[in-house]
């Protein structure tokens, strides 16, 4: 058990501990500050990211684990890894955090979301046709490889 939980702290503290801890391992395999630049998508707005798919995830999550989100946060990242220098646009932001979260919660959960649930919680934004082409994008970006190490992995 962690100690933020031994503690006996609320359901909100342990995610953002567990987040915390989720983003530290993330960076022994991404260097963050090298994938988030000025040039691509800066640090800060990555932050604005991050709350998004928690607000996403929040509204979930009496159907979704914690580990689903962090699925997402990293698929995230490993897409951004992959492209380069490139710019991104918000449009394409917004669309890649709720694909990498549909994947996540593919990956980690015995329930899924649907891109259709997808399309309502982006104010129909985006068509179903988008959020499967965001798919392959993602899944060709990380070699279709959704292994994503956790606790158990790295003996910690």
């Amino acid at each position: 058990m962690c100690k933020v939980a031994a503690q006996g702290c609320n359901g909100l503290d342990l995610m953002a501990h567990e987040l915390a801890y989720d983003e530290r391992q993330q960076r022994t395999f991404i260097d963050l500050n090298k994938v988030y630049t000025e040039d691509t998508l800066s640090l800060d707005h990555r932050q604005v990211v991050v709350d998004f798919m928690r607000d996403v995830w929040s509204d979930l999550k009496a159907h979704v684990s914690i580990e689903a989100l962090r699925a997402a946060l990293i698929y995230f990242d490993r897409y951004m890894s992959s492209r380069s220098t490139q710019e991104i646009t918000e449009a394409e932001v917004e669309l890649m955090s709720l694909t990498c979260l549909v994947v996540g919660i593919k990956y980690m959960e015995t329930r899924v979301v649907s891109f259709e649930h997808m399309v309502r919680v982006s104010g129909s934004r985006y068509t179903l046709d988008d959020f499967v082409a965001a798919e392959l994008l993602l899944l060709s970006a990380i070699d279709w490889n959704l292994h994503i190490c956790n606790s158990h992995d790295t003996g910690v």
